[in-house]
């Protein structure tokens, strides 16, 4: 301590404790040990249903931070597949990511899962011919994005 010593006190930044001198000097317990953390990336788009290939980004807040990641079901870790580009999601999975960057703790792993339904086969029509005498009756559900519509009205082909 320095002869400039008059007065102490203790004092806290941002939850951690500092002796003061009031001599221009300072003791710092802990501030220096205690690293911000990194911002946990974020996919787009978001997981969910898609009925083709999806191209899913991985994006952080830190331009300078890595992001890791891993499609198999198994937590990252910077032994794992380093993130370069947008991931081409082809059947359902789960997407696991997290980012590290010098001077801040690594992220919390983030989590992202993608359920690949192709639509089912193009419904076919089959008709009669009309010198058979028979008939052919088609009838198709309608669905939307949020309803659906029963099958009440049909093509009727009649001789």
């Amino acid at each position: 301590m320095g002869k400039g010593l008059r007065r102490h006190a203790w004092q806290q930044y941002r939850g951690h404790h500092f002796f003061d001198h009031y001599s221009g000097e300072l003791d710092v317990y802990g501030l220096l040990g205690v690293a911000p953390q990194v911002a946990t990336p974020t996919f787009s788009p978001a997981g969910g249903n898609y009925t083709s290939v999806v191209s899913v980004t991985i994006s952080g807040l830190n331009r300078r931070a890595m992001i890791y990641y891993t499609t198999n079901n198994t937590t990252p870790t910077t032994a794992s597949t380093l993130y370069t580009g947008p991931v081409s999601v082809t059947a359902s999975q789960t997407i696991q990511a997290f980012a590290v960057a010098s001077g801040f703790s690594q992220s919390a792993v983030a989590s992202s899962t993608y359920t690949i339904a192709p639509l089912g086969p193009a419904p076919t029509l089959t008709s009669a011919s009309p010198s058979t005498g028979m008939q052919a009756q088609l009838n198709l559900p309608v669905r939307s994005n949020r309803h659906q519509f029963p099958a009440r009205t049909g093509l009727q082909l009649r001789r």
